[in-house]
Formats: C-alpha cells, structure tokens, sequence
C-alpha cells in the first residue's frame, strides 16, 4: 500500500497540483492473501464455506482465500449460495458464499441472529487490523478505512467469519516483514513515530524512541504532559488545551513543528516533527499520528553554515585584494571595499557597469581574451591588466578568475584582482639595478684583474701606492688618498702615502699615530673592517687626522677606511676621502677591501723583495711570502668572484649550468665498440697505481669480442672509475679481478676486489651523488661522492644498468655492469637514444624552497639570490647571524646557506647556535657552508660543525643550486654536532 506525503500539508486539487506538491510515498507491503488467512484463520466457522479471489471473477488461479481448502470447491447446489464483487484499495474482489451440508442439515430460523453476530465479531477482528496498521501512518489508516467498507459488504452475505480471518491471519509474517523495514528505516533516518490520541491522552511511540532520545520506554510515561515535560519551554510554551485548541483550527490535516527535547545524557536535542490530524465526524481533532526525526546535526550544520557565510562576508569585505563577480555580460554583480578604495569609485557606481568601462585601451584585447577563454572552460586563469582609476591614475592588477556554474551552465566569472602596481615599478627598478651591478661588477674585475698585474709586476713600495690610487680613483669617490702601515709591536701607524687633488705629498715627516684613539683608521685596524665615516671633519675633532690635498679650503666631507690584511692579520690602513657628504656605499667598500688585501700582500712582498740579497734565508722567506701572496689572492678573490663569476655565468646563458650529465648536455657518439678494448685501456690507466700499491689485477674476457653500441671514451670513463675505486679501497697486497661474459642479448662486466667492502646500510646509497660511507673528518679516502653517481648516469645513458654488492666490511664488493649486444635488434641504440633524451633535462627546479642566505658580501648576496630566485626558490638573504637566527624563529626556512667568515659571529657559531635552538626543525634544517676558506681542514671543520655540505667560493650556481635541490629532497633527520 503506497500512500503519497504532500509538501506542507497542501490541500491539492488537480493532477498538476499533486505532482508540485508531492515529497515522496510512504508504503506499507502486505499479501491480501496471507492477511485474510492471518485475520480469518484462526476462528472455527461451521456451516459456512467461501472463497475469496483477485479480480472480478472466480478464477481459480487467482484464488486469494479458501476457508475450506479440502472441501468440494464450490457446491452450487447448496441451499444457500452467493457471488459478489466488491472494491478493496480500487481492485475488484470476487467473493464466492455456500452452506455446507452439515449447515443445510442443521439449519434453522436462528440463521440471521448468527449472521449478525459473526459480522459483529468480524467488524472486532477488522478493526484490530486497523489497531496494527497505525506504524503504516497515513497508508495504513487508508486500508483500514478500505477493510472497513469491504466488511459492510462481506456482512450482507457472509454467513461465517471463518474465511476471512483465515485469510487475513495469512497476512501476519508480511505485516511483521512491514515493521522491521519500517523500523530499520527508522533506525537509519534516526526518527520514531508516534500515535496520540487526544481522547484518552495516550502516546504511543516507536521502540527507535529509545534510541533517539536515550529513555527506557518505562521512564517516560505515555502522556502528553511527559511529553511537554521534555520539550524546551521556550520551544513548546503551550498547554494541552491551547494545543489541542490549535490543532481543532489547524487548517489543513498537516502537523509540522520544530523543538527541542531534553536528552537523557542532559543535552538538548533538535526535533522535526511532521504529523496527520485525524478527525472525529464534527471535525474535531481526534488523534495524530506522525514521525519525529532527530534533526541536531542538520540545525548544527546550518549554523556552522551561517557562521562561514559570515566569515567569508568578512573576508571578502576586509580583503586587501579586490573581489569581484561578473555576470555573462562582462558585468560587475558584486565587488568589495578593496576595489573601492584601488579605483576610486564606489560600489554603486561599478555595479552595473562593464568591466572594459575600467581598463586602459591597451589591455582591452587582453581582457576579451580572458573573458573569451574563460567562458570557454579554459583553465588559464592570471592575467595582468592596465586600468584607468576614477582620478585618471594608472594601475596595473593581476587577476585570477573561474568560471561559475549553475544547472551545469556557465553564470559568471568570480575573480580577485591585485593590484601589483608598486611591485612592477619595483621590478623594473630591480631590473635596471641588476643591469647596472653586472656592468659595475664586470668592471670591477676588469680593475681588479688590472691591479693583480700591476701589482705583481711592481718591487717598489710608489709602484704600488700609484697602482692602488688609479684603481681607487676608478673605483670610489676619491678626491684624496692616504695609506699607512701598521706597527703590531709598537701598536702605531706611521704614514707611507699621500695624494690629493691630482698632487703627491711627501709624508714622511708625519709622527707615528696611535690607534688607541676612536679615528677612522684606528677603528678599522682594531676592528680589522671597512669603517664609513660622515661628516669627517666633526667625526675626527680630537683625534689624528690627515687631510691630503692642497690647502685651497675644501675639507673632506666623508670617507672610507680600510684595513690591509695578509692572511688575517692587519699590516696598515688605506683611506679614500671625497668632498661630498655620504659619498661611499657597500660597493665601494667591497671593492677597496679586495685592493687593500691585494695591495696588502703587495707592500709585503716588496720589503721581501727588497731584503732579498741580504741572506739565502731571506730569499726564501720572501718566496714563501709570494705564496702566501698568492694564496691571499686567491682567499680575497673567491669572496667577491662568487657575485663576479655568477653573474658572468648567468649573462652568457638564461639557465644556470649544472654539471653535463644532470642538466643532459651530455652527446655520446655511438659507434660500434668492442668491450675488450675498452677493459684493456682502462686497465693500463690503472696498473701503475695498482703496483704501486702491490695490488694483483686478474682479467677474465672471453674468447669473442663483445660489441655494443656505445661511446668509447664514456664506457672507459666507466671501467676506470670502477677500478679506481677497487684499488682505492683495497689494501696493499690485495687483488682485483675483471671478468666478461655474455648470455643472449647483453653482456656482463664483473668488478671484484678483496678490499674493505661496503655495509650493509650504506649498499642502497651507494650510487648517489655526494653520498659517502665514510664521512667523518678522519676518513681515509678523499673524494665528493661523484664517481660511482657519473658510473650509474653513463650507464643507464648505454642503455645498461650497474649493481653493487658486498658482503659486509671487510669482506670486498662486487660491481656488475651489463650493457646490451649490438646483435640485440637495436636495443642499444633505442635505449641510449631514449636515456640521453631523458638526461637533457634542465637544471633541478626550487619551487617554493624558502631558502635563508646569510654572507656580510652584499654581491654575492644578490648574486646567489638570483641564481635561486630563477629557479623559482624562495631567498630570504641577511647579512649577519644574528639576523639569520631571528629569521629561523620567525620563519622556519626550508635549507640554509651561510657563509663561514662574518663579523662578529661566523658560520661555526651560527650553525651551533641554531642546532642548540629548542625548535624540531632547527635541528633538522639543511646547511649548506660556502666560505673562501677552501682547504681541506675547512671543509672538515665546517662538516662537524653541524654543515651537510660544504661549496668553497667562488661558487659556481649550478652546483648551489644542485647540492640545495639534493638535500631537500632528503628526509629531515637531527644534526648532532
């Protein structure tokens, strides 16, 4: 039985009507059959026999009910014998009436008063059916009313009540079916019904009312004061008379109300509650029956709803960005404050209008295209686009938009915009000043490299103050020079160079200054650092000063002190003064600070010189001091070459250059090879090495020449680094075998040697750039962790593969190359084809790896910057420690960078600093040490500081940038230093 559930209780007229309003069916399943046999069944009837059959004949194979099953089907010649049709739900039934012979033989004048009091028994049992189909709601008040009807007709002529409550007792195990489905549903939807009659103030409910509101069905008592007793008293401030009162003038049968009802566990729940009003003849309310569903997480939801409705009304109010919807005419339906206050206009004058009225003539083809394609259901969703603001001022925004769709068809475009006005002047000042730094720093080296020469050309002391004032003439406001020398014993300068105004001054007579005092150059020998100096002639009141130049009343307004230093150690000053005010900058710093170290070592190596023919010890010293000349140009020259050289490199190509293989510039000329000959040139590489070591080399090659196709002088480089690493690692006295052998279609190249093998742990890394198993500071094998990384890269490029193996320390290991044959139908030549296309890739991309640069160097700074920023990183760059440790707190970057010698505090005590922070990832944080201390105890030291790897300057970027992309892509683990 199927009965429909109307939207709001609509009273509903038409066809049309009913369809608009209807929600869904509530439906009750039972057999006509099994009902009349459950209902009728159980009671004894004598003298009466029927049938009962669906349709509107008595057909035998649509028989519903037979009372007696056993008995002659039908006795037409009984005394007593009917046929009639009646409706049940709108389906004809034919019901089939006869005596039995037993009742013909007993019949008497008592037959009516029988009939009647069996149809009064039967109008009990139908409406016990009518009790039990109540938990059907509307569906089973609509049968029962239907068996009801059907009961007045079977009273006229049936005689006994047997038949059908057989028939209807049959309908018991699918009413029970009827109720566990409805009772799962009700479990499902979290819901119970319920039945109140108002007459005799009885609730009935459901056993999921339990389960609902957490009550054992003896706690609550089955009234409607228990009921009320539960409800919130704002919710349901009724009485039973104002409620009943209210449901006698309910217009309509439909009862729908939400509140909420005091849970057993203490809190409330929300309650939707839908019922049917079930009238007496007067119209009176007589009962309601309906269903209550536990609504709280739905009331929940719609708050939480409301909540973030209004957070985003927030949001896209308060938004420093402008939000924006555009209907399919390209016109503004909403906008925020923000696009107020970057146009100039208000809300109600945009609203309405088109967005092209907003956008500079320039932009306009942009904009179409952006309009077209989204409507399109492209996916490209920035673009930049010029506008014209209400007071006529020029803004550039950045716009990012999707399309909207409703009903599955394009509505509109919702996009917020940016203005980026300020960040592309400042690029395009970026720009300029990048430009204009890589033709100063070009410059630079060209001076510098110009100096380098001169001085080392240069045996006299005036050659090489002359040399040091050209350059400080090309390279810093300089309308005066001085420069003295440093007395570490007697703690004083004494003046050795003067100029000014295009006139040398003869200094000598000066007297020996302290550098007790606060002067310029007195602080730059105490500090052993550049020292800027404005307002000269204020700073320097009460202390030494030399004023170089003529006297023609002009006095230096500012200048620049700086240290001479040979291999950390100050041997005097050099000071540029100029007549305007704030004249110098880091750049002419950086560039003093490379001649004065060069001029430096150049004044030393001079008095060297000088003193040469004095004694052989002498001439030796003096030798010793050209090398520590050298070595302290090559120390002071990596620092300002890192930004020199990178941006040179970044000038000559549009990508950084990382090693051939990595970045696939690698070509290989394949031609047919064989393997033998390529063993053996390794091998005589190698021998004089291994005698040299008492290492025995067996060789094993086969009868047959193998051929591959490949690169000869590649699979050479591949044999050699294999044996170079088998007698590296194997001791004095030891062997290493090479052996060939083939099976099909590839050929096996065996590398084994008795040395000290490789662990277990290490085995799977073993082909990993930069990857080592002994990385300690008292290793015995030097090496980058390079060779074996190039070995698996120049194989996989041959089309091979290279596998390693060992059975622990000490036990030796065994690398195994196989490469295929020539004869294999081309595989070598398909796969070194396909692997050399797949080396050629670009350098390692940083996308968003927020990297922290710490160097006092502002160039290499700036250069180190960009190289990463081209990369798509993220560059904080400061330039001291304690900026770094502040921008760790702050930020929490990704790797770090830094370089080793800073003032005040250098790379070693930063990366302690920072390991010994209480922060899980300043533990973890990749270190990278770039420092112009390039030997091997710095790199040690710099390692066991806490540093995972170690770049000596001048750092090529490509390497940078490889080692970074190298170390964030390794799980994060705690540095213990």
């Amino acid at each position: 039985i199927y009965a429909p559930v109307y939207r709001n209780g609509a009273k509903t007229d038409t066809v049309e009507e009913r369809r608009a309003a209807l929600i869904g069916f509530v439906y009750s399943p039972f057999r006509a059959g099994d009902l009349l046999t459950n209902i009728l069944a159980a009671h004894e009837y004598r003298g009466t026999e029927f049938q009962v059959f669906d349709g509107s004949k008595a057909d035998t194979a649509n028989l519903l009910y037979d009372s007696a099953p056993h008995a002659d089907v039908a006795n037409d010649a009984s005394r007593f014998a009917a046929t009639t049709t009646i409706e049940v739900a709108d389906r004809p039934w034919t019901l089939r009436f006869n005596s039995n012979r037993d009742f013909e033989a007993g019949s008497s004048t008592n037959l009516e008063m029988l009939t009647l009091i069996s149809g009064s028994l039967m109008s009990l049992l139908l409406f016990a059916i009518t009790r039990s189909q109540t938990r059907a709601q509307i569906t089973a008040v609509s049968a029962t009313r239907e068996l009801i009807h059907s009961e007045k007709s079977l009273r006229k002529t049936l005689g006994e009540r047997k038949t059908v409550e057989a028939a209807l007792l049959k309908s018991k195990e699918e009413l029970l079916l009827a109720h566990y489905r409805f009772q799962v549903a009700e479990e499902a939807s979290n819901s119970f019904h319920y039945d109140w009659n108002l007459e005799t103030n009885t609730v009935e409910r459901s056993e999921n009312f339990s389960r609902v509101l957490g009550y054992a069905p003896d706690e609550i008592a089955q009234t409607w004061e228990a009921w009320k007793a539960l409800t919130h008293p704002d919710d349901f401030p009724f009485s039973k008379d104002e409620a009943i009162e209210y449901l006698n003038n309910l217009e309509d049968d439909t009862l729908e109300a939400e509140y909420r009802v005091l849970h057993k566990d203490g809190h409330y729940r929300n309650l939707y509650n839908r019922g049917i009003v079930l009238r007496d003849e007067q119209g009176k309310a007589r009962r309601v029956i309906g269903q209550t569903v536990d609504i709280t997480k739905h009331k929940q939801a719609e708050q939480e709803l409301r909540a973030a409705h209004e957070r985003y009304r927030e949001l896209f109010q308060n938004a420093n960005d402008i939000v924006y919807t555009l209907d399919l005419q390209g016109r503004l339906t909403s906008v925020n404050k923000a696009g107020e206050l970057i146009t100039g206009f208000s809300a109600e004058e945009m609203l309405g209008r088109s967005i092209a009225e907003l956008v500079r003539p320039e932009s306009m083809p942009t904009m179409t295209q952006m309009l077209e394609r989204k409507f399109a259901g492209q996916t490209r969703t920035d673009y930049e686009l010029e506008i014209q603001t209400k007071h006529g001022e020029r803004r550039t925004i950045e716009i990012s938009s999707r399309l909207i769709v409703e009903n599955g068809e394009p509505a509109g475009i919702q996009g917020i915009a940016r203005d980026i006005t300020e960040r592309k002047l400042a690029e395009e000042r970026v720009r300029a000043a990048n430009e204009r730094a890589i033709i100063e720093y070009e410059q630079l080296l060209e001076r510098i490299a110009a100096l380098a020469q001169a001085l080392g050309a240069s045996h006299e002391l005036v050659s090489i103050y002359r040399a040091l004032r050209d350059f400080s003439i090309a390279s810093a406001p300089c309308n005066g020079l001085f420069v003295s020398l440093y007395d570490p014993l007697k703690d004083v300068r004494t003046a050795a160079y003067g100029w000014g105004d295009g006139v040398e001054f003869d200094v000598s007579a000066l007297p020996p200054m302290p550098v007790t005092t606060d002067g310029p150059n007195s602080r730059a020998v105490r500090m052993a650092e550049v020292v800027i100096t404005d307002n000269y002639m204020k700073t320097t009141t009460g202390h030494p000063q030399v004023i170089v130049g003529p006297d023609n009343g002009l006095r230096p307004q500012a200048s620049l002190a700086v240290p001479m230093s040979v291999l950390g150690r100050v041997v005097g000053t050099i000071e540029v003064q100029s007549y305007a005010p704030h004249a110098y900058k880091a750049e002419h710093a950086t560039a003093m600070r490379m001649a004065a170290n060069l001029t430096a070592v150049a004044i030393e190596n001079a008095q060297l010189l000088a003193r040469e023919s004095q004694a052989r010890a002498e001439a030796e010293k003096s030798n010793r001091l050209k090398d520590e000349f050298l070595a302290t140009v090559s120390h002071e020259l990596r620092t300002p070459l890192t930004a020199i050289l990178g941006w040179a490199h970044m000038l000559d190509s549009n990508k950084l250059a990382d090693s051939r293989i990595i970045t696939g510039n690698l070509y290989l000329n394949l031609q047919p090879t064989e393997l033998t000959r390529v063993i053996e040139a390794a091998i005589n590489v190698v021998r004089p090495t291994a005698e040299a070591k008492r290492i025995e080399i067996e060789t094993e090659l086969g009868d047959h020449p193998a051929l591959v196709s490949g690169d000869a002088h590649r699979l050479q480089q591949i044999v050699w680094n294999l044996l170079s690493n088998a007698i590296k690692f194997t001791p004095p006295g030891g062997k290493v075998r090479i052996r060939t052998f083939e099976d099909v279609t590839h050929v096996h190249l065996e590398i084994a040697d008795n040395g000290q093998g490789i662990r277990g742990d290490f085995l799977p890394h073993v082909f990993e750039r930069f990857r080592q198993a002994d990385s300690s500071t008292t290793r015995q094998h030097g090496g980058l962790g390079l060779g074996l990384a190039i070995v698996r890269h120049l194989v996989d490029i041959h089309g091979g593969s290279v596998l390693a193996n060992s059975e622990g320390e000490g036990r030796g290991a065994i690398f195994t190359v196989t490469l295929p044959l020539l004869s294999s139908e081309g595989l070598a030549a398909t796969d070194a084809q396909k692997t050399s296309s797949d080396l050629k890739q670009t350098q390692p991309e940083l996308n968003g790896v927020h990297v922290l640069l710490v160097d006092d160097d502002a160039g290499t700074r700036e250069m180190i910057s960009a190289a990463l920023n081209e990369r798509r990183a993220r560059v904080t760059a400061v330039a001291s420690a304690q900026e770094a440790l502040s921008e760790i707190k702050r930020a929490r970057p990704d790797v770090l960078v830094s370089d080793i010698a800073m003032p005040v505090q250098d790379g070693y005590q930063l990366i302690e600093q920072i390991r010994a922070l209480e922060l899980n990832q300043a533990k973890t944080i990749p270190a990278v040490a770039i420092t112009a201390y390039a030997r091997e105890e710095d790199r040690r030291r710099a390692l066991a500081a806490g540093y995972q790897s170690y770049l000596p300057k001048p750092i090529e970027p490509a390497e940078l940038i490889a080692v970074v992309a190298e170390l964030v892509s390794e799980p994060p683990r705690e540095i213990r230093t």
